[in-house]
């Protein structure tokens, strides 16, 4: 009776090991599978290929300018005769790089819903590359103010552009799947310049100064605009002028309140939201790296700065492919569950940052934190790019990352600076 009880066991054990073992060859076989069909996309579909360039264009010239204007201020207070970077002044600065999303964020989803998205998007690149020319002053005269005045102006090109950029995505491919793959490609080609560009951006800014940085900048932004320009066709969701004798408040007026009426009144609307419920840890962080890259010798800040801000890319990067195999846009609670996981991985990577005393284990976490950061952000997109009518996506989009900033805009009122 003892031999067949522990038979059975042994071939209970041998079973659930053959179908643990079926489902992983499976996951790979699917996860290979998903590979060649998100190489496909890019290979074939031109104009996807052009936006994507256009992106990580304008995404390693974002981070040259950043990693840049950081340096240029530890630079001038160094100079001032302080060993370290003031928290109080790097939390201007990104409290100054959020203000104006925050604010303009809303009339840039008025744009992308109103007007054609691709001249939205060149237009604003062409402004953004003549703002460099005020960082470029700011070195010259060693000034934090004009720094501040350089980003602000910067980043209210960002807050009109940004809706724009997410409403025109879904409108260069056809069908969910594909939908689904050019969101989590951008993802990822945000990712890859987050881990690669920050770390090339503290090198280029110790080897060839922060004037080079600020001319980089200045000419991605041209070949963003450039890239977009290729990418023929117009991209409007307006077809109608029934508006057209309304004046422009009551345009306005009516753009906002009809983009967020929807979200309320809509079964999404929670998803709208969860981008700002992750943003309570987002922002913070970047005043932390300041304090974590801040440890050790003054020659090797920026290095170390970047390398922080290359775990985090990595991070983003990491997290979407490790779940990716196991969503499906046609079954969005595997997105949800994923969303849902991803606070798991947020909330672990902060912890242990707080209690952190070793730069590299501040590095490993900053990884685990940025993983689950990137999962929510994106697959909260695919879900709300599968629900959102096409013309109240820019509207949609631009409303939700507002609110994720004005989160993020609250912290900085809490957070303890020196």
């Amino acid at each position: 009776m003892e031999f067949e009880l522990e038979r059975r066991k042994k071939e209970t054990k041998e079973h659930d090991a053959s179908i643990f073992y079926g489902m992983a060859v499976e996951g790979m076989k699917k996860g290979d599978a998903q590979a060649q069909n998100y190489w496909g996309l890019i290979r074939t579909n031109r104009r996807f290929r052009l936006y994507l360039l256009s992106y990580v264009t304008s995404h390693v010239g974002e981070w040259l300018t950043y990693i840049a204007s950081l340096s240029t201020i530890e630079a001038i207070q160094a100079a001032k005769g302080m060993e370290t970077t003031s928290g109080r002044v790097v939390s201007r600065l990104i409290i100054i790089r959020l203000v104006p999303n925050i604010l303009f964020s809303p009339f840039g989803g008025i744009l992308a819903d109103g007007l054609d998205r691709r001249k939205v998007m060149i237009c604003l690149d062409l402004v953004g590359a003549a703002t460099v020319f005020l960082f470029v002053a700011a070195v010259q005269v060693r000034s934090i103010g004009l720094i501040y005045v350089a980003t602000f102006i910067q980043e209210c090109v960002s807050g009109l552009y940004e809706p724009s950029r997410s409403a025109i995505l879904p409108m260069l491919v056809s069908g969910e799947e594909d939908m689904k793959r050019a969101t989590t490609i951008s993802g990822l080609a945000w990712s890859s310049v987050a881990a690669f560009g920050a770390a090339l951006s503290g090198l280029v800014v110790g080897l060839f100064g922060v004037k080079t940085c600020f001319a980089i900048d200045c000419v991605t932004y041209v070949i963003s605009a450039w890239l977009m320009w290729m990418v023929d066709g117009n991209w409007g969701t307006v077809t109608t002028e029934e508006d057209a004798h309304e004046s422009l408040l009551d345009y306005i007026r009516g753009m906002l309140t009809e983009g967020t009426h929807y979200i309320w009144t809509s079964h999404f609307g929670g998803l709208v939201l969860i981008k700002a419920t992750a943003s309570l840890v987002y922002g913070g962080f970047d005043v932390l790296n300041v304090a974590f890259a801040e440890r050790g010798s003054v020659k090797g800040r920026p290095f170390r700065l970047g390398i922080l801000f290359a775990c985090s890319g990595i991070g983003c990067l990491l997290g979407p492919m490790l779940v990716d195999p196991y969503t499906d846009v046609a079954r969005p609670k595997t997105l949800q569950f994923t969303c849902v996981a991803s606070f798991i991985f947020l909330t672990i990577g902060s912890i242990v940052l707080g209690f952190s005393t070793s730069f590299w284990i501040a590095c490993t976490f900053t990884l685990i934190r940025a993983a689950g950061s990137s999962v929510l952000w994106i697959n909260s997109s695919i879900l709300i790019q599968k629900f959102c009518i096409p013309s109240l996506l820019g509207r949609v989009s631009s409303i939700g990352t507002s609110a994720a900033l004005r989160i993020l805009f609250g912290i900085f009122d809490w957070t303890p600076v020196r």
